[in-house]
């Protein structure tokens, strides 16, 4: 029997770890997800209260509440899923499931990187979509504005892929997930440190090259050949590209080591 992976153990493993995902988060992330409901309720509510009469939302609002319920995602649902390898007597009862560490390692991005977004995406727009059903004169702004974007970003002479979310999703719940399984307490606020230190020291070396070498704005569009649109948009993208790829790298493999050297 394959010791790395092996398919038959890998589903067995996958369907134990989505059943704990449910036991641990799925009441959270049903909650979470429902966010433009609450916040719609709490704002009709203060608004009968105060005396203005049912009211049809407010776009803001509800915007706020989708990318404040996507935060709360990204910080909770690492620690709640997979906080608990830390923990001598959690954390050996992991070590003990027949499953090798890559298994382990794939469902754990399997569940963090498509089921958790996926799930929760369609609850958040579901729920927003719901209101615009039952509310009378309520469009839904998340809906309309994630459709203009999408306009806007493929009319534009500089078209950036909307993969970029789900990118940009993967980078921040890998990141929090990294920090879980690294630190036995305060995960979510030593992770944040740890980010903020880093970007600390990366924006002063920036600052430091950038300052040093006195390159202006026009020297450096002369280095690249005065780009077209077209030619800038690739240097765009294939920058974003190194960056990611060097990003998810560390990210992967220091989940990946982590997982491999847990002892108890």
């Amino acid at each position: 029997m394959n010791q790395t992976f092996n398919l038959k153990r890998f589903a067995t493993y996958l369907k134990y770890d989505l059943v704990s995902a449910r036991n641990n988060f799925g009441l959270s992330l049903l909650i979470i997800s429902l966010m433009p409901l609450w916040s719609l309720i709490c704002y009709e509510m203060i608004s009968i209260i105060s005396g203005h009469g049912f009211s049809e939302g407010n776009a803001g609002l509800q915007i706020s509440s989708v990318m404040v319920a996507m935060i709360m995602l990204v910080l909770t649902a690492p620690v709640k899923l997979y906080g608990k390898v830390t923990d001598k007597k959690e954390g050996s009862a992991f070590l003990m499931i027949p499953a090798s560490t890559f298994e382990k390692f794939f469902s754990m991005l399997l569940i963090s990187c498509l089921i958790l977004p996926v799930v929760g995406g369609v609850i958040l727009l579901g729920s927003d979509a719901l209101i615009s059903a039952i509310v009378p004169g309520y469009e839904s702004p998340v809906i309309s504005n994630i459709s203009s974007a999408m306009d806007y970003l493929t009319d534009s002479e500089i078209y950036i892929s909307p993969s970029l979310l789900w990118v940009g999703w993967c980078q921040n719940i890998l990141t929090f997930t990294l920090g879980a399984i690294f630190f036995k307490r305060g995960k979510i606020g030593k992770t944040f440190l740890c980010v903020m230190g880093l970007g600390m020291i990366l924006v002063s070396l920036m600052v430091l090259i950038f300052s040093s070498t006195n390159i202006s704005t026009e020297q450096l569009i002369e280095w690249f050949g005065n780009p077209t649109p077209e030619k800038f948009q690739q240097i765009i993208n294939l920058t974003i590209s190194i960056i990611y790829i060097v990003v998810f790298t560390i990210l992967l493999g220091g989940i990946y080591l982590r997982l491999k050297t847990l002892k108890h």
